[in-house]
């Protein structure tokens, strides 16, 4: 379960990559290479708006319940990937491109061809370095997500600690009780003890009187 926010952001992504990969697609057919580099510029400005839908796909997975959280973060690592994917065919096909029309004008030998060089060169420079940031990118979002889950392995250790101390608590309370249990049962222990040995002294006392009293009613009748 994810908030209905982040739900609506996934699917606006999947409906951005589907429309991309149309584009991508028409790009390999084509031939036309003003066709394709107006494609290969929507396609950069989708890829930007993709790349600002996952931001704030990762606002969500921070404000969301630890429960949750996981799930959310593992989606939004899929969806980074497939984004990177679809970045690195877009650069594919670029530089191609490039390189096409680079040998396109080098046999034709018309003017220019130096300066579509030296643009083909800067675009290939400027490729480069979006592919540096957008690895760069994957990196920082990698990271933020093992720290979100190591967060909420740590909610659930400091969750885990609070139950076991309770039950740590339960249990010295038991011992407590359990202890005076233990100490009146002495206490009654000995007061059973002391009164069967009182018993029994006044049964020998009595038997004594008994034996006494026998002996001097022989002696009286027998002696006397």
């Amino acid at each position: 379960m994810t908030s209905e926010k982040f739900e609506t952001l996934e699917e606006d992504f999947r409906t951005l990559c589907q429309d991309v990969r149309t584009k991508l697609a028409r790009v390999e057919r084509s031939s036309a290479t003003e066709e394709n580099r107006g494609l290969l510029r929507e396609v950069e400005r989708d890829i930007e708006d993709g790349q600002a839908t996952v931001r704030e796909m990762e606002d969500e997975c921070r404000n969301a319940p630890p429960t949750y959280r996981a799930q959310m973060n593992r989606n939004v690592t899929s969806i980074r990937k497939e984004l990177d994917q679809i970045a690195q065919n877009v650069r594919r096909l670029s530089t191609s491109g490039d390189a096409a029309q680079k040998r396109t004008s080098l046999l034709s030998g018309r003017p220019g061809a130096d300066t579509d060089s030296f643009e083909a060169a800067l675009r290939g420079q400027a490729a480069f370095g979006t592919e540096t940031l957008s690895r760069t990118s994957s990196s920082i979002h990698r990271s933020q997500a093992v720290a979100v889950e190591t967060e909420e392995i740590g909610d659930n250790i400091i969750t885990d600690l609070g139950s076991q101390r309770e039950s740590l608590h339960r249990t010295r309370d038991r011992l407590v009780e359990t202890d005076q249990n233990l100490s009146r049962s002495r206490r009654i222990l000995r007061t059973m003890y002391r009164r069967v040995m009182t018993n029994k002294l006044i049964l020998i006392i009595v038997i004594l009187l008994e034996v006494a009293l026998l002996v001097g009613i022989v002696y009286w009748k027998f002696f006397i």
